[in-house]
């Protein structure tokens, strides 16, 4: 069985990810010398996704330039009841951009975009009596790229799930490309 599931959503854009990302919210743009990883709404969490109310937008003219979001969105495909068992498909949720060819070994150093940090967190709440069972494990990853964290929290029938992505490092050496995709494949 399919179920819907409702979001209501707060998002803040900063700096280069207001600078490459709004124009997508404002005018369903993304500019051809920008990669559309950061155009990538963040509503987009399935292919059936749909607004529930006309978003809401909020600019900041001086840096460091930012973008709030407010949209309600609705989506008839990730939450499925199997037997006993809800299964939640957030594998689209977290749109941290790392943009990498599908190259597992590089001879040359690897140079992100920007230094940059991206965080999500989903509070999710069942209108029914559920347990959450079978969560992933807590991960917390330091390497010469950067960070991430992925945690998960349950309290009195809610569940947390906060990402935090961080690029520290302007550029990983060749020999050192591992770190990247140690990071990516999380």
């Amino acid at each position: 069985d399919k179920m819907e599931a409702t979001f209501n959503c707060r998002g803040n854009l900063s700096g280069q990810f207001s600078t490459l990302g709004r124009g997508s919210y404002l005018y369903n743009y993304c500019h051809p010398y920008v990669d559309s990883l950061y155009s990538r709404k963040i509503c987009n969490i399935s292919k059936k996704t749909s607004l529930t109310e006309k978003p809401e937008f909020e600019v900041t003219k001086t840096s460091p330039f930012g973008f709030k979001i407010k949209c309600d969105f609705k989506s008839p495909d990730i939450l499925t009841l199997k037997k006993d068992t809800f299964c939640l498909d957030a594998s689209n949720w977290f749109p941290c951009v790392l943009n990498l060819t599908a190259d597992t070994f590089r001879t040359t150093n690897f140079f992100p975009d920007f230094l940059c940090s991206d965080q999500f967190a989903y509070l999710i709440t069942i209108d029914k009596n559920v347990k959450f069972v079978n969560l992933p494990q807590d991960i917390h990853l330091m390497n010469r790229l950067g960070s991430l964290t992925i945690k998960y929290t349950e309290n009195a029938g809610t569940l947390l799930v906060y990402v935090l992505f961080t690029i520290n490092y302007e550029v990983v050496l060749a020999s050192n490309f591992q770190d990247v995709l140690a990071i990516s494949n999380e």
